[in-house]
């Protein structure tokens, strides 16, 4: 069974890097896409998969579940400091140093 989302969406770009990335959004992501347009390499989450995971393809045409070092959404509370949004984990074939990542967030 589905659930009911807000409504909003967000897009944007970042450059890779060597640690995990924090996006910050106005909401926590109940969808986020990352598409790795140097790597050509793309990665998709869902709210019903556990957090720092994904669905992931690459260019050869191999699609695997990633369990770790995926995306994962950031909650925040009245009494939290951060802000929320999604972080973008260390997985290698999507998140490389110095390349382009679009991402595109979904509430």
């Amino acid at each position: 069974m589905g659930s009911t989302v807000g409504g909003r969406m967000a897009q944007g770009t970042v450059e890779g890097s060597a640690s995990t990335i924090d996006i910050d959004l106005e909401f926590t992501p109940s969808a986020v896409y990352l598409m790795n347009i140097d790597g050509l390499a793309t990665l998709w989450w869902n709210a019903a998969m556990a957090p720092d995971s994904g669905l992931k393809a690459v260019t050869d045409g191999t699609i695997s579940f990633v369990t770790s070092d995926g995306i994962t959404p950031i909650l925040s509370t009245v009494l939290e400091t951060d802000s929320p949004g999604f972080t973008i984990g260390t997985e290698t074939d999507v998140q490389q140093n110095g390349e382009t990542i679009h991402w595109c967030a979904w509430e």
